[in-house]
Parts: structure tokens; C-alpha cells; sequence
């Protein structure tokens, strides 16, 4: 039940690129990695593909993240931890 009011906690006060930073990290675990396709990630983080692309492409030209088809690997955790952290993502 705590995991579930936490999910819709995420969906109402965080913005798309904090939800999507959190997920990402709650995925990747200690391995850092992900793999599954954007459009899957979109669904998962209740946002538009678009929008995960978008983020992503800004994440990895950042350094944050190294992209490849299906896949995606955390280069930079804390920065993401501020992502998700952060009031105006």
C-alpha cells in the first residue's frame, strides 16, 4: 500500500523529467543499467515517448546517461539524484 501511495505521490507533485530520474534509478539498481525501449520507459513513467526522448538526449549530451537501442546506462547517479530531488525539473 506504501509503494502504491508513493506512486501517485511521484505522478501528481513531480514533474515528468523527476519522475523518469527516479525510475530510472530505482531500475538500474546497483548494476546502472536498463534495458527496455523508450516507449516502454514512457509507460512506465506516465509521459509520451517524446518525452522521454527528449530528456534522455538532454541527459546524455549532459553526460548523464549513455544511450544505446533498448538501453540505457546511469554514467551519473548523483546528478540524477538531484533531478528527482529538485522542484523545477
Amino acid at each position: 500500500m506504501r509503494w502504491l501511495s508513493q506512486q501517485m505521490e511521484d505522478q501528481v507533485f513531480l514533474s515528468p523529467a523527476a519522475r523518469l530520474a527516479s525510475k530510472l534509478l530505482y531500475l538500474a539498481g546497483d548494476s546502472g543499467k536498463i534495458i527496455m525501449s523508450q516507449a516502454k520507459m514512457a509507460d512506465y513513467v506516465g509521459v509520451t515517448r517524446e518525452v522521454v526522448s527528449k530528456t534522455l538526449s538532454e541527459w546524455r549530451r549532459d553526460g548523464i546517461v549513455i544511450l544505446s537501442r533498448g538501453n540505457i546506462e546511469i554514467q551519473d547517479h548523483e546528478a540524477l539524484h538531484d533531478i528527482k530531488n529538485s522542484k523545477e525539473s
